[in-house]
C-alpha cells in the first residue's frame, strides 16, 4: 500500500499553510523543462490538477522562465482553494508583480475532478501536472480513476504533456498509463528523488531535504522498488517515478477525433491491470498457504474432503482477511467462480477448488 504523507496543517491565523505532496516546486524543473520542450516558447496554459495547498502554481508563473500565461489550479476542496487565492492576491498587491501585465493569470476551480468534467474545452492545456493525485485515486477506485484518465487526456493539446510524479511502483504505472484504451500519448520514464519543503519553517526561510541539483532526474530504476512493493526505508521516502504523457501530434489535424476515451473502458483495463499486478506481487496462493490450506481440507474435511461454504471461508481466509472480506462477498465471488466452472459442486469445496478460487479471485 502506498503512503500518503499527512494532511498539511492550518496555521493559527485560519491562513492556508502551503504545502506539498511528494516533492517541492521547484525541485520539478528539470522534469517541467522536459516536458515543456518543444512547445511555443509563450501563451503556454497548465493544469494542476489536486493542487491542494501547493505553490505550484505560483512558482510556474513567477518562473518566468517556463513562458507560462495560464494556471488553472483545479481541486474539490474550496476553502483551500479560496485561502490560496487570498495568498495570490496579497503577494500580487504586497509587491505589485503584475505592474507590467508581463505575469500570466492564475485561476482557481473548484471542482471533483473523479465525477465530473472541468469546465474547459479539449485540447486546452499543453501541460497538465499530477503531484500524488493519480496515486490517491489509484487507492480508491478504478472508476475514480478511469475518470481523471479521461478528463486529463480530453483537456491535453497534441503534443501536450502529463506530467506525473508518483509513490507508485512504475510495473504498475507503466500499464495503467502506455495501455490505457484510446490514449494516443507515448510515456517516458525517470527516478528522481525527493525534496521536502517547509514554506513557514522556524526560521521564515524554505526548508529542503533530500535533493541536490545533481539527484532530480536518475536513471529509470529505484532502490525503494526492489522487492516488488514499497519499502517503508529511507529510498521509500527518498524517491518518486516521473512520467511524461506526450500526446502525439496529428499530421491531418484530426487529433480532436481522438479526445474522448471510453470511460467503462480505461475503468476495465485498471481493474486488470491491478489484478495482473496484485496476482504477481502480493500472491494469495503461496506455496506456504497451499501446504496449509492442504492441511487444513485434510483434517477438517469429511471422506470426500469436501468443506461447506461456511467452512471453506474460514478455511480460506485469515483472520485479518476476515475483517476486510465479508462472508457475503466471499459469496458473490463464488457464485461468479461458479458461473465458469459450472461442472463443480455449488456449495462445497474440495482442496482442488478452493487453490482455483484464490487463484482467480483474489
Amino acid at each position: 500500500m502506498v503512503t500518503i504523507p499527512p494532511a498539511p496543517p492550518q496555521s493559527s491565523n485560519d491562513e492556508v499553510r502551503p504545502f506539498e505532496w511528494l516533492t517541492s516546486a521547484s525541485s520539478i524543473d528539470r522534469p517541467l523543462t522536459e516536458a515543456l520542450k518543444g512547445m511555443p516558447d509563450q501563451e503556454k496554459r497548465v493544469l494542476h490538477i489536486g493542487c491542494g495547498s501547493s505553490i505550484l502554481g505560483e512558482y510556474l508563473l513567477q518562473e518566468r522562465k517556463f513562458c507560462i500565461k495560464e494556471v488553472v489550479n483545479a481541486d474539490k476542496d474550496g476553502d483551500t482553494l479560496d485561502m490560496m487565492r487570498q495568498r495570490w492576491d496579497s503577494q500580487r498587491q504586497e509587491h505589485d508583480v503584475d505592474s507590467d501585465h508581463t505575469l500570466g493569470s492564475l485561476e482557481f476551480l473548484q471542482v471533483d475532478f473523479c465525477a465530473e468534467p472541468i469546465a474547459y474545452p479539449d485540447h486546452y492545456f499543453d501541460l497538465v501536472v499530477d503531484k500524488g493525485t493519480l496515486d490517491c485515486t489509484l487507492c480508491s477506485g478504478d472508476q475514480a480513476t478511469a475518470s481523471l484518465l479521461g478528463e486529463i487526456h480530453r483537456l491535453l493539446k497534441p503534443g501536450g504533456v502529463y506530467l506525473l510524479i508518483s509513490f507508485h511502483h512504475i510495473d504498475l504505472l507503466r500499464p495503467v498509463l502506455e495501455d490505457c484504451p484510446g490514449a494516443d500519448w507515448d510515456v517516458t520514464h525517470s527516478v528522481m528523488m525527493r525534496q521536502v519543503e517547509d514554506l513557514i519553517s522556524s526560521t521564515g526561510k524554505a526548508a529542503a531535504d533530500y535533493a541536490t541539483q545533481e539527484d532530480v532526474l536518475s536513471p529509470a530504476s529505484s532502490a525503494a522498488w526492489s522487492s516488488g512493493c514499497p519499502e517503508a526505508g529511507e529510498m521509500y521516502r527518498r524517491t518518486v517515478n516521473v512520467l511524461l504523457c506526450r500526446r502525439r501530434q496529428s499530421d491531418d489535424n484530426k487529433a480532436a477525433t481522438s479526445s474522448a476515451l471510453d470511460i467503462q473502458a480505461v475503468c476495465q483495463h485498471i481493474n486488470k491491470t491491478h489484478d495482473q499486478w496484485f496476482q504477481r506481487t502480493h500472491p494469495m496462493l503461496t506455496g506456504k498457504r497451499k501446504e496449509e490450506l492442504q492441511q487444513v481440507f485434510q483434517q477438517s474435511a469429511a471422506a470426500d474432503q469436501l468443506l461447506d461454504l461456511p467452512q471453506s471461508f474460514q478455511a480460506l481466509f485469515t483472520d485479518a482477511e476476515r475483517e476486510h472480506l465479508t462472508y457475503e462477498y466471499f459469496l458473490e465471488d463464488w457464485h461468479a467462480f461458479g458461473e465458469k466452472h459450472t461442472e463443480l459442486p455449488v456449495d462445497r469445496m474440495s482442496y482442488e477448488t478452493a487453490a482455483c478460487f484464490l487463484d482467480e479471485m483474489q
